[in-house]
C-alpha cells in the first residue's frame, strides 16, 4: 500500500531539502531514507547529538575499540608503571584540551558529556557541579583520570576529584552551588 502525505517546510528546511535532491534524487526517496535512518535511531535509542559526536569522533582520527580490547591494553599499560607512556599520555591530553577548547567543550560538564559519549565512562550527576564517573576496573579509571586532570589543567578549570574504587567524583569548583544539597544524618 502507498499513502501519500504533503508536509510544511520552512525556509531553512527548504534549503537542506534542496543539498539532498542534488544528483537528481527526488523528494520520495529522500523521505523515505530520511524516515528509515530516523526509524533506526529511535530503535536504538540514539539522538541526534550523540550520532554527531560519534561522527565528530570517526572523523578526527578516533578508532572505535571494543570494551575488551581497551581493558586488557589499559590493564597491560598499569602493570608496567611506564614513566615514558604517562608523559606521552600527558601531551596528547594537553593537545585534546586545545581541540575541546576549540570545539567548544571549555567547562567541566561539556568535557565530561563528551568523553562519556565515547563510552569512557558512565557519568551521573549528582548536583549542580558535582558528577560521579563510574568505570568498570581500576586501570581504566586511573588512565580516565590521568587524562581528565590534565585537560582540566591545561584548560586552567577549577575542580576537586575524589579517587573511590570504581568511581571517581569530580566537583567543579568554578560551578556556583547555590542549591547544594546537604547530607542528612542517619538516624538510628
Amino acid at each position: 500500500m502507498i499513502e501519500r502525505i504533503s508536509i510544511s517546510i520552512d525556509e531553512e528546511t527548504r534549503k537542506k531539502l534542496e543539498v539532498l535532491k542534488k544528483g537528481n534524487k527526488n523528494v520520495s526517496d529522500i523521505c523515505r531514507k530520511l524516515i528509515d535512518i530516523g526509524f533506526e535511531l529511535q530503535r536504538f535509542n540514539f539522538d541526534l547529538e550523540t550520532i554527531k559526536l560519534w561522527l565528530g569522533f570517526l572523523a578526527d582520527g578516533c578508532v572505535t575499540l571494543d570494551t575488551d580490547h581497551w581493558r586488557i591494553i589499559l590493564s597491560e599499560v598499569d602493570k608496567d608503571g611506564d614513566e615514558f607512556f604517562w608523559d606521552k599520555m600527558a601531551k596528547v591530553a594537553f593537545a585534546h584540551a586545545v581541540r575541546y577548547e576549540l570545539k567548544g567543550l571549555d567547562t567541566i560538564y561539556k568535557i565530561l558529556n563528551y568523553l562519556s559519549k565515547a563510552n569512557w565512562f558512565k557519568m551521573k550527576i549528582e548536583d549542580e557541579g558535582v558528577y560521579t564517573l563510574v568505570f568498570d576496573d581500576e586501570p581504566t579509571k586511573k588512565f580516565v583520570a590521568f587524562f581528565i586532570e590534565k585537560v582540566f589543567e591545561k584548560q586552567k578549570l577549577f575542580y576537586e576529584l575524589d579517587d573511590c574504587v570504581y568511581k571517581v567524583i569530580i566537583i567543579d569548583k568554578s560551578h556556583k552551588r547555590i542549591n547544594r544539597k546537604r547530607a542528612q544524618p542517619i538516624i538510628k
